[in-house]
């Protein structure tokens, strides 16, 4: 074997540890989004406090307090603001409204939702997650859902 071939096997065999890496990378990214959203949508669809008061919902119909919008609206806001293709629906959205809400969502999710605030939504299309605050009208974090 000359050293050519031998460089293009090495260059081969990194790409192909590399792809195999990012594969593994964006399996755990969907896995650790599907046990939230699991969490979220199936424990009885909304995490409530000590009064019953629901401080996260997993559907864009969000319980209604003076402060917060339709689903619809903050999905319009975000569609205003990236382009996300029309054939592609919501399936999630949490508005988080308390300490406790936030503390929720943190703990089970990494990065993305490291700058969440109490106020923001942390909205799940069907391929990418985007965290937006609606006070300031802009996306705060954003990650795409990999399959």
């Amino acid at each position: 074997m000359t050293q050519e071939q031998a460089t293009t096997r090495k260059k081969k065999s990194k790409r192909e540890k590399k792809k195999k890496f990012n594969s593994v990378i964006g399996a755990l990214f969907v896995l650790g989004v599907g046990l939230l959203l699991g969490y979220i949508l199936f424990g009885g669809g909304a995490v409530s406090d000590s009064e019953g008061e629901h401080i996260i919902s997993g559907s864009k119909k969000l319980s209604n307090t003076t402060a917060q919008k339709t689903g619809d609206e903050i999905e319009g806001q975000i569609r205003d603001i990236i382009y996300i293709p029309d054939d592609e629906s919501v399936v999630a959205i949490s508005f988080i409204n308390s300490q406790q809400a936030l503390d929720t969502l943190t703990s089970g999710e990494g990065s993305l939702l490291a700058e969440a605030q109490i106020g923001d939504y942390y909205v799940v299309f069907e391929n990418r997650a985007i965290l937006y605050r609606d006070s300031l009208n802009k996306i705060i974090n954003y990650a795409p859902i990999i399959r």
